[in-house]
């Protein structure tokens, strides 16, 4: 399994081009084997404050909403684990990246 399968188990409705970014700007290569490091719980961390700010989405029978204190608390706990600066703000600060 690789970072990037790993993430779309987690998450499949985000699209690639969110979780490649996130990734890359964690240092993580999204196309490695997935092994749980330190970077990679951080990278999902930042994927789930990313998701804090998409809109609600919906199309016939299927509604996305998501749950945006139970994902924020799910980031904190990775940012406090690993000390990460962002767990102080509450807020990931996403680098943006040329792919």
């Amino acid at each position: 399994m690789t970072n990037t399968d790993w993430l779309n188990e987690l998450v499949p409705e985000v699209s690639q081009g969110i979780k490649t970014a996130v990734m890359t700007a964690r240092g993580v290569d999204p196309l490695a084997v997935y092994n749980g490091s330190e970077s990679v719980e951080l990278a999902e961390a930042d994927l789930y404050m990313r998701m804090l700010i998409m809109p609600e989405f919906s199309e016939g029978s299927l509604s996305i909403k998501y749950n945006t204190s139970s994902l924020e608390d799910a980031a904190n706990r990775i940012y406090l684990k690993y000390g990460d600066e962002r767990y102080r703000s509450g807020q990931a600060t996403i680098k943006r990246q040329k792919l």
